[in-house]
Order: structure tokens, then C-alpha cells, then sequence
């Protein structure tokens, strides 16, 4: 809902096309269905409600340092950063107003920060919490040899 979409009840010829972005969208936010602080609120309530909620609700055994409930938070707040940062060439950061360079790099930074967390949490909640057992090798080795690989993974998909 947060994407740059023509309102219905403007004439097609009145909606800002051209420039841009891969959908033609300038930035003007004039003939579109939602506002910028409707799509800042989509944006809010996509990026930060789903870790806000995993706090409240496990917030005793995240204080306690629970490996897998901390990084199912890092799950939860990383994987929205990356999917609007690789959806911002479509329009998803349009409510910022931000156009060229800062937008670059803002998507790139946010990207990395969010890469960066997701795979942490990747590691400990899905790797090394249910596939540990066939990893055989010792402890302090096992980490040290399965995290530059899944790092080395996501650079490459970056």
C-alpha cells in the first residue's frame, strides 16, 4: 500500500509520469492514491511493528539473552529494511522525497545494514539452531568457518 499508485478518481493524463524510476514515478505526489504521510505509516507499520510485537510479547527471554529469541528479532527487524531497499528502485521510499544520489545512498546503506542482520539471524536461528547437529566440527571452529561462508553467500547476492 506504501508504493506510488495513481488514484482512481484523477484523469490519467494528470498523474506525474516520466523521470525517475523504473515505474516513471518523479516524486511529485500530486494524482496519487495515498499521501506521503500515508505511505511514511505503511512504511512505519511494515518496517517496525513486526519486531515492536516480538519484543513485547518474548521480551523475558530476550532480556535473559535467548540466542533464538534475539535472533528472530534480528529476523523481524532486518528483513523489511532489505525488502524496502531492494523495492526502493520501484517507488517504496518515494514519501522520503529523496531523488539521484542520497537515494542510492540511503538503499545501499540500508541494504548492507540490513544483509548484514538478516544473516546473523540466519545463523543463529535457522543454521546453527536446527542444523548444528551435522555440522561436525567444534564449537568455536564451527562458527568460525560457517559464518564467513554464509557472509561470503550474501555478498554475492548483494
Amino acid at each position: 500500500f506504501g508504493m506510488p499508485q495513481p488514484s482512481s478518481f484523477q484523469r490519467a493524463g494528470r498523474v506525474a509520469i516520466g523521470g525517475g524510476n523504473k515505474l516513471g514515478f518523479r516524486g511529485d505526489a500530486t494524482g496519487l492514491a495515498s499521501t506521503r504521510a500515508g505511505a511514511a505509516a505503511a512504511a512505519f507499520a511494515y518496517a517496525v511493528l513486526p519486531a515492536a510485537l516480538q519484543l513485547a510479547i518474548h521480551l523475558g527471554p530476550i532480556l535473559r539473552l535467548d540466542t533464538t529469541e534475539i535472533c528472530s528479532l534480528l529476523l523481524l527487524g532486518t528483513a523489511p529494511m532489505v525488502v524496502l531497499a531492494l523495492s526502493a528502485p520501484y517507488g517504496s521510499l518515494w514519501w522520503l522525497g529523496l531523488e539521484g544520489f542520497s537515494l542510492d545512498v540511503l538503499r545501499h546503506t540500508a541494504l548492507l545494514v540490513g544483509l548484514i542482520g538478516l544473516v546473523a539471524g540466519f545463523e543463529g536461528r535457522v543454521v546453527f539452531a536446527s542444523f548444528g547437529q551435522y555440522i561436525h566440527v567444534p564449537s568455536p571452529w564451527s562458527y568460525l568457518l560457517v559464518t564467513p561462508a554464509l557472509y561470503a553467500g550474501a555478498a554475492l547476492f548483494a
